[in-house]
């Protein structure tokens, strides 16, 4: 204990608070919902032998992390978050000093507070722990993979040092085979169901739309019912990026910062369910990107 509490300070990547801004309402999925929180008491209760690591996978813009954060954090989990980009380095073992230190800071937190705790580390298919088209590995990814299996299988056995961990990624099929045996790793594979599209489609439009139309919005969504998630949140964006490029385009002498507080009320402003069908083609078209197109009114 005396070498852990002594080891040189990194960065915490431990969240102290979490805004989820217009998503605060999303409702979330209960079998995701206990997936999660099965993994994590499992690993904190006695005589269980539960996988250290649980990873999430599906197809990108779903909901995965989103969903994960906004689970822990109703459920009193206190959440260490990590991009797997950030478990690169320059050097050997940066990619795994941060994670091991947190790590650790986990363990005594819960010694010492009794709040449990996690470890969530985003986009893992992107760590140095994958390899995708058969790019070699290098020191930083044997390190890592090393240093993640030697976690789960001392997890076992001492446990004074033990906290879950959720890997998210779209694909852990080019992740080192050995991280992903049986009693390491368990798997859950997700993929947004139409309900969950209707109930954040509701939340996303319903200052936007009359009543009328907020009640034909299932058919707009199951007209892009193979789209993501990310789809419906995007189309949202667009509306307010179209009425922000029109403010600023007819404003004079403009003032950046008093705007601000004028611009807030873009997100109340109508729309017609006509324009998100327009929105949601110009979306397809462009290959999903937004393209600032059409003309403001009065603009030549």
């Amino acid at each position: 204990m005396e070498k852990f509490m002594n080891m040189q300070r990194r960065k915490n990547y431990f969240i102290e608070r979490l805004d989820l801004g217009q998503d605060q309402e999303a409702v979330i999925d209960s079998t995701f919902k206990s997936v999660v929180l099965a993994h994590i008491a499992g690993n904190y209760m006695k005589n269980v032998n539960m996988p250290l690591f649980l990873a999430i996978q599906g197809y990108p813009g779903e909901g995965k992390t989103f969903q994960t954060l906004k689970i822990c954090m109703e459920s009193g989990v206190k959440i260490c978050y990590i991009s797997g980009a950030e478990l690169s380095g320059n050097y050997e073992k940066d990619s795994i000093l941060d994670l091991e230190e947190n790590y650790i800071r986990a363990c005594n937190y819960f010694a010492s507070e009794n709040v449990p705790c996690v470890i969530i580390i985003d986009d893992f298919h992107l760590s140095p722990a994958s390899t995708k088209n058969g790019v070699g590995t290098t020191v930083n990814s044997q390190i890592l993979t090393g240093f993640l299996m030697n976690l789960c299988d001392k997890a076992k056995s001492i446990e004074e040092y033990r906290t879950p961990v959720i890997l998210i990624g779209n694909s852990f099929k080019d992740v080192y085979e050995p991280l992903k045996r049986d009693g390491r790793m368990d798997f859950f594979t997700w993929r947004a169901p139409l309900e969950q599209k209707y109930d954040i489609s509701y939340n996303l439009f319903r200052d936007l739309l009359s009543k009328k139309e907020m009640k034909q919005i299932q058919n707009f969504v199951e007209s892009y019912k193979e789209q993501p998630v990310s789809f419906f949140k995007e189309i949202k964006n667009d509306i307010v990026k179209e009425r922000m490029r029109c403010y600023f385009n007819q404003s004079k002498n403009i003032d950046v910062g008093r705007s601000i507080f004028e611009l807030d009320r873009i997100n109340t402003y109508k729309v017609d369910l006509q324009e998100l069908y327009e929105l949601a083609e110009k979306r397809l078209k462009s290959n999903y990107q937004y393209s600032y197109e059409g003309k403001c009114d009065g603009e030549n």
